[in-house]
């Protein structure tokens, strides 16, 4: 099995859009088949975009083949594809 594809989406500054854009590309992705995790550094507001509960741990299904994971734990099984939601590249 090979490993999964990865988009690191990367905001300028933080409340620019970047979960967002991350989301809706993930979201998109999964509609079309494909298994999708979303690493996210803050789980608790990418849980908030999608209007799903915060998880006490682990990760957080959003959809049929939509998951959202904390940036510390390790994606499921058989995903195909994932997207990191890193906030800023560099804060300075």
């Amino acid at each position: 099995m090979s490993p999964p594809t990865r988009i690191r989406v990367v905001g300028a500054r933080r409340g620019q859009g970047a979960t967002t854009v991350a989301l809706a590309l993930a979201s998109h992705a999964a509609e079309s088949g494909r298994r999708v995790a979303v690493v996210v550094e803050d789980l608790d507001d990418a849980c908030a975009v999608c209007g799903v509960p915060t998880p006490a741990d682990g990760s957080a299904l959003v959809a049929t083949g939509l998951v959202l994971v904390p940036l510390e734990a390790p994606v499921p099984d058989g995903t195909d594809l994932v997207v990191e939601d890193i906030g800023v590249a560099d804060p300075d």
